[in-house]
């Protein structure tokens, strides 16, 4: 509402213009940094804790860059949105600080459902507001989420649902290709006459790196101004089938010998096709940018009914 006198302007004046623009309209561009930070802090952790005692060189190997150029992308998106017509009362500026604090001290994997809630809450506070807020709110919806399905669910999870298709996936590859492999055992995939073997489980399915390389997508299409439409459907899909894709040839590579496996799981692979799954999520982003949004006009109403 235009009329609505900004409650913050009396104690903004004469504020530097980098904090009156992260405190301003109650907050939320303060919270969203704090969600930010704490999903960085999440990556960091989680490099440090599977690094132990091996040196820096290990933790860089560790860390997940995807998750740092997501946010840098969404910061800058950031700087482009009107935030005006989001504004938080003091009980979500308490309660979003409580749950940006609570998952920055605790760390545990379960912390990362807290940022996950704040940045959720966040997008969808954005994406009520006006259709101009929406390339910011979808991206970092799908960002809050994207480690979800890793995540047990009452004994369930996507990750484990997917399982069964991967090991389909892998078996194809491998037989297309030539190998004689055994039948299909649960999720053990091995070929045939050969001692080594690999058992898929659910932190190596495709519905994590899918989850990812979508946020990243989105992030990425909304950071080069991707116009909403059924192009930038169409390279959402196309991604997710090359992401299947490129993880069916990776357990596949994987089942070969232990050798291969080494490489492809623990090794030098890894960050081949971690780039792989980014590469392919800026390529499609930058193909759905062929078709460019259309900067909303200055008359356009900024509020579709948002309290």
């Amino acid at each position: 509402m235009q009329g609505e006198p900004n409650v913050n302007a009396t104690f903004l004046r004469g504020a530097p213009a980098w904090r009156e623009r992260l405190l301003a309209h109650g907050g939320y561009p303060f919270l969203f940094a704090c969600a930010g930070l704490m999903d960085l802090r999440r990556v960091i952790a989680v490099a440090l804790a599977r690094s132990h005692d091996e040196g820096v060189s290990r933790i860089f190997d560790e860390l997940n860059f995807l998750v740092f150029a997501q946010w840098y992308c969404l910061f800058e998106i950031a700087r482009r949105i009107d935030w005006l017509g989001v504004r938080a009362s003091r009980l979500e500026m308490f309660a979003g600080l409580a749950f940006a604090f609570s998952a920055g001290f605790l760390v545990t994997p379960q912390s990362h459902i807290l940022t996950a809630i704040l940045g959720f809450w966040i997008a969808i506070k954005l994406a009520r507001v006006s259709r101009q807020t929406w390339p910011l709110a979808i991206p970092l919806a799908l960002v809050s989420i994207q480690d979800v399905p890793s995540k047990d669910f009452w004994g369930y999870s996507l990750s484990a649902l997917m399982v069964p298709l991967d090991v389909f996936g892998a078996h194809s590859f491998l037989s297309l290709a030539g190998y004689a492999v055994k039948p299909i055992d649960g999720s053990i995939i091995r070929l045939v006459g050969a001692l080594h073997g690999i058992k898929v489980i659910p932190s190596c399915a495709t519905a994590g790196p899918a989850f990812e390389s979508l946020a990243a997508y989105a992030v990425f299409a909304a950071w080069l101004h991707a116009a909403m439409g059924r192009r930038l459907v169409l390279c959402g899909v196309l991604l997710l089938v090359g992401v299947m894709l490129i993880n069916w040839m990776r357990l596949a590579l994987t089942a070969l010998s232990h050798d291969s496996y080494v490489f492809w799981h623990d090794g030098g692979g890894r960050a081949i096709i971690a780039l792989s799954y980014m590469t392919l999520s800026f390529l499609m982003a930058e193909l759905a940018a062929r078709v460019k949004a259309e900067p909303l006009s200055p008359s356009q109403p900024a509020s579709t009914g948002a309290a």
